[in-house]
């Protein structure tokens, strides 16, 4: 439609026609009127639809011929009605006549060219609407596989969060018993420092108690050999009984230096499983990186992990058994050494501490 501001001014009166008439037929009939006699506008079908755009494609033609006849009509009474001449009448009857013949070739024509107008838009809109109607069963068919894919995708995304979870929820039973591990072979760590402190001061403890035997015993000799001097024979069973004391006490000494390296040895074992302990922990750690792939290789290394560590405990309670045996043989040894001492094995100590005069006189009734 025309943007001229008769087209504008026609375009408004037809828009208030609207309004009071809401009946297609009355609208079409009102807008012939308002063409015709208003703007001198002879009324089209095509024209007519161009500024009502109401109703079928019939509708206005409907209008136009009916708009025709009853002028037609209303022209023939206004002629026939009054006393006219007859030649008058003629002439008025050929014009009517003339304007109706023209009126009507002018109304068909428009009818023609908008039949040829809306059958053209009716085929490029058939022709669009096929397009359309290909094009949303094309867009159908690829939402149907967005869908299915997007299913598809769903199904995916739901099994790798579960196998995801599952991973997650092996990976800190892992670290759980990674943190196990540790936790034991830090407890591992301290009991064999512990026992290696107590052991130390228990080594320190015997050999001061050793070198104060020693220092008894040489003050012993040292006491006994101001009185040997007159007695060689007492002299000579005691230097015996002394350098058998001696030999004994230097051969427990000797023992206990081998049961200490035999003991530091097993010690040095044990770290060294200990070490190997830890070294599992650092595999089982960079093990922990591939946990996608290589999972069950770090079952088995925790399996291992578990065997080591059961091996460690193990040697660790043969090593505290081990150092019970000791320490109760170091006590067999001190109580050894205080019998040698005090006891019936050790008389001659006891003879050793008695009075000078007392023990003189034991010598000569020897004699």
């Amino acid at each position: 439609m025309s943007d001229t501001p008769i087209d504008q001014q026609i375009q408004a009166e037809i828009e208030r026609l609207r309004l009071a008439f809401p009946g297609t037929q009355d609208l079409y009939r009102e807008a012939c009127v308002l063409l015709f006699f208003r703007f001198g506008i002879t009324p089209t079908a095509n024209k007519l639809y161009q500024f009502v755009r109401k109703g079928s494609m019939s509708a206005p033609s409907e209008a136009l011929a009916k708009f025709w006849e009853n002028l037609r009509q209303k022209s023939r009474v206004r002629i026939e009605s009054p006393d006219l001449p007859e030649d008058l009448r003629a002439a008025a009857g050929e014009l009517t006549a003339a304007l109706w013949t023209k009126a009507q070739a002018c109304a068909q024509a428009g009818f023609e060219n908008f039949r040829a107008q809306a059958q053209a838009e009716l085929g490029a809109v058939q022709s669009a609407l096929a397009a359309e109607q290909a094009q949303a069963l094309d867009l159908r068919k690829r939402l149907d596989e967005a869908a299915q894919a997007a299913d598809r995708s769903g199904q995916r995304f739901r099994d790798l969060y579960s196998q995801l979870e599952a991973e997650r929820t092996a990976r800190s039973a892992l670290e759980q018993s990674l943190t196990q591990a540790r936790n034991e072979a830090d407890e591992t760590r301290q009991a064999l420092e512990d026992t290696k402190r107590a052991f130390s001061a228990e080594r320190d403890q015997i050999r001061a108690t050793a070198e104060l035997e020693k220092e008894r015993l040489r003050e012993s000799e040292q006491r006994a050999l101001a009185e040997i001097e007159r007695e060689r024979s007492a002299t000579a069973r005691m230097q015996k009984y002394l350098e058998t004391f001696r030999r004994s006490a230097q051969d427990a000494e000797e023992r206990q230096r081998t049961e200490l390296k035999a003991l530091q040895t097993e010690l040095g074992q044990v770290r060294q499983q200990l070490g190997t302990v830890e070294g599992a922990h650092t595999e089982l750690q960079a093990a922990r990186i591939q946990l996608l792939d290589e999972l069950v290789s770090l079952r088995a290394a925790a399996q291992e992990n578990a065997a080591a560590r059961a091996l460690a405990a193990r040697e660790s309670e043969l090593a505290l058994a081990r150092i019970e045996t000791l320490a109760r043989e170091n006590a067999a040894l001190q109580l050894r050494l205080a019998t040698a001492v005090r006891g019936k094995p050790s008389g001659v100590k006891a003879k050793l501490t008695r009075p000078r005069g007392k023990l003189t006189r034991t010598i000569e009734a020897k004699r």
